[in-house]
């Protein structure tokens, strides 16, 4: 973490559970674990930007077999997922380099509070996980919304019409977008491994509201999912050809 991500060592906790748990879980940790004051302002920014990732399940489950009816599509789409975070995370790493970075401190824990720490796991773990659903909800109402009033139709594309919907929900907008009539398939992973890098608006509001409480700032993760959207599908226009 520290050669690599120029992050202390306990980044480690948040990229691993990052990985493989899904949005927003890496912001949670990285979020708690600078209120714990375990890590610099510097590093939380730092490991914002890419420890918060789509999760696996989501990518290889939902998109790849349920909407794609791939699991090739969804292993595609989660490797370039992944090694467009992780080269983010490098590059945010170098900006950041020369920037203070404290130590991070050991963590212990004292089994005579064992029962406070179950019940606060207890109580996080909920307050995400209905902080989750609520915005995807909230979101794909909106999504439904825009669609029955006809707001977007003087879009005369409906590859731009339903990409614009995959910015504000990306579930509901890449399920429009596999469902397109369309023989072009690398123009449907384009859009989905943009909007996968990115994380759409619901996304960013729910990384926004988990670091509410701490001093973090949000422009860093704005920037750079913006440009981890258009990695994702630089990467996966040349992996293409090699796995599908």
């Amino acid at each position: 973490m520290n050669s690599v991500f120029n992050v202390a060592s306990i980044g480690a906790y948040p990229f691993i559970l990052g990985l493989f748990s899904g949005y927003p879980v890496g912001a949670r940790i990285v979020s708690n674990l600078r209120q714990e004051n375990k890590i610099s302002k510097s590093d939380g920014e730092k490991l914002l930007v890419f420890t918060n990732n789509a999760g696996p399940i989501f990518i290889l489950g939902t998109i790849g077999i349920g909407m794609y009816g791939s699991s090739k599509i969804g292993f595609l789409l989660y490797f370039v997922h992944i090694i467009s975070s992780i080269t983010i995370g490098i590059i945010f790493g170098r900006l950041y380099k020369n920037m203070y970075r404290d130590s991070a401190s050991s963590v212990y824990m004292d089994f005579s509070t064992f029962g406070e720490i179950v019940s606060n796991s207890i109580r996080k773990a909920f307050y995400t996980l209905s902080t989750v659903c609520g915005f995807v909800i909230l979101f794909s109402l909106v999504i439904s919304m825009v669609q029955a009033s006809g707001v977007l139709n003087f879009i005369n594309n409906i590859w731009i019409q339903d990409f614009i919907l995959g910015l504000i929900e990306i579930t509901s907008g890449i399920n429009l977008i596999s469902g397109i009539e369309s023989t072009n398939l690398l123009v449907k992973l384009l859009f989905t491994s943009f909007l996968l890098g990115t994380g759409g608006i619901s996304v960013l509001l729910q990384v926004w509201s988990v670091i509410a409480d701490s001093d973090l700032s949000i422009k860093p993760y704005f920037i750079a999912k913006i440009l981890n959207g258009v990695l994702s599908s630089i990467i996966l226009y040349f992996a293409y050809s090699f796995i599908i």
